[in-house]
């Protein structure tokens, strides 16, 4: 509505840098950007405070040594580091632990193809956008400058596909599920979304970012705006702001554990957000793997079947991880490779389901399809493993920590006091230790004595006696007298 208005674009952008989240706006980051002006990593009244504390430029200065490069604030060298780390007698590495250096090139930013058209989103989802720090396009201030993976995974998630976005860290991966969220619900006013994730900060950090975006929402729709209430659901929530969740909150924020515990088995109460049910997030979905990631798999299959056997509601996925070889694979076997409802209704009816979402083919069945042909149509995902965020040369080394005799005299006496500690203590224990040590004693004393009479019977059995002769005895006398 906004858009259709005689507002030219200089006024309308005026009204959302009057938003609370104008530190954020990407117009002030393209004027930033185009005047070639980049604020220091480190303020420099920040490092003249440090290098006065320090006491010189080098900081950390022990008597009678030369400053460590270690503790330096000076821009760092990675040649001069590293020659550093691995040569000269008193390095960390003079003894050859530096196995192997890796050298990565930087890599430019790859923005969406030109002439490509833009992701079909609405105005107020751009200005959302720009409040959270999507840049405009310096030509087009109505057009997002994205990524290459996050123009294809908007546009994915906009036409109705599962997508799985496996790139970089920090390479803006949530822009990828938060445009088509706020999209849908923005603009109807019915439409829920729910956001998995596996760890707490991970959920702050997000709702902090995503309360940002509604404000800029907000401040572009003025008057018309559709309430869009963000709630946070895990085991801190107090029970109040649960009830409040439960009712108002159209964007659920919570992890596997409480969808299990909290949601799932009590859905009737949840069933306001199961019939609106458009997204479902799974961000970080590299940490669900082995027996959990298992245990999460299943639990996501109860999601799908309640949401479409009992409300109705056939949820798109879009699932978030970091580079890993089989983001496809892994995808399918987390959410299951399930066929849409549509999808479904058209093999009950008979049709060959050639390719998802094109036509179907009539095919003569004379009995209802097996499990074989309803499987036979999966649901598409689009898989976008190509990142187009830009990244700054980097330098691996390869590090083999010496075996020190120290260390190694220290961790034998930590084992052999951890068996001192587990031994049974007490009067039972202790009278125990006794009895044990007394027997060992009495048997090693049996062991003795039955030695000694052994080694006497050898020297009466043998031809010559063992202590010599006696003056005035002869040998054959002797030998007459033991007969």
């Amino acid at each position: 509505r906004a858009c259709t208005s005689t507002t030219s674009n200089d006024d309308l952008w005026s009204r959302v840098n009057a938003s609370p989240a104008r530190a954020f706006l990407a117009v002030a980051e393209a004027e930033r950007r185009r005047n070639g002006v980049a604020p220091p990593l480190i303020p420099e009244e920040t490092v003249a405070v440090a290098r006065s504390k320090r006491g010189g430029r080098g900081g950390g200065r022990r008597k009678g040594r030369a400053a460590c490069r270690c503790h330096g604030l000076e821009r760092l060298d990675v040649d001069a580091f590293v020659a550093h780390l691995t040569t000269g007698p008193d390095s960390l590495g003079g003894k050859g632990q530096c196995e192997h250096r890796l050298d990565a090139p930087a890599r430019p930013a790859r923005l969406a193809p030109e002439g490509s058209p833009p992701p079909a989103l609405r105005p107020a989802t751009v200005a959302a956008l720009v409040a959270s720090g999507v840049p405009l396009d310096d030509a087009d201030h109505a057009r997002l400058r994205l990524f290459s993976h996050q123009h294809e995974g908007i546009g994915a998630a906009l036409r109705g596909k599962n997508v799985c976005v496996a790139t970089g860290t920090a390479s803006g991966k949530s822009v990828c599920y938060n445009a088509p969220v706020l999209d849908s619900l923005l603009h109807d006013p019915d439409a829920t979304a729910l956001y998995l994730f596996p760890t707490k900060a991970l959920a702050q950090d997000q709702i902090r970012a995503l309360r940002v975006m509604l404000d800029g929402a907000a401040t572009y729709l003025g008057d018309h705006a559709e309430p869009v209430d963000v709630g946070v659901y895990d085991g801190d929530t107090p029970d109040t702001e649960r009830n409040r969740v439960r009712a108002e909150c159209r964007l659920v924020i919570t992890n596997p554990d409480m969808l299990h515990v909290g949601f799932l088995p009590q859905h009737k109460r949840w069933a306001r957000v199961f019939k609106g049910l458009k997204y479902v997030v799974l961000d970080e979905a590299h940490v669900y793997r082995g027996v959990f990631g298992s245990h999460v798999s299943l639990v996501v299959r109860r999601l799908r079947r309640i949401s479409r056997e009992l409300y109705g509601s056939d949820p798109r996925f879009i699932v978030t991880s970091a580079t890993i070889a089989n983001p496809r694979e892994h995808a399918v076997d987390l959410v299951g490779d399930m066929p849409t409802m549509e999808d479904e209704d058209a093999i009950r009816a008979g049709c060959d389901l050639r390719s998802v979402g094109g036509g179907y083919e009539s095919v003569r069945s004379d009995h209802p399809p097996t499990a074989e042909f309803a499987e036979a149509s999966p649901t598409e995902w689009e898989v976008i493993d190509v990142d187009g965020s830009p990244s700054g040369e980097k330098t691996f080394l390869m590090w083999n920590p010496p075996v020190r005799e120290e260390i190694v005299a220290k961790r034998v006496k930590a084992e052999r006091r951890r068996a001192v500690r587990e031994e049974p203590r007490g009067k039972a224990a202790v009278a125990a230790r006794l009895r044990a040590k007394s027997a060992n004693t009495k048997v090693a004393a049996a062991a003795a004595a039955a030695a000694a009479r052994s080694s006497i019977g050898e020297r009466r059995g043998s031809e010559e006696p063992a202590g010599g002769f006696r003056p005035g005895r002869t040998a054959a006398g002797f030998r007459a007298r033991r007969a």
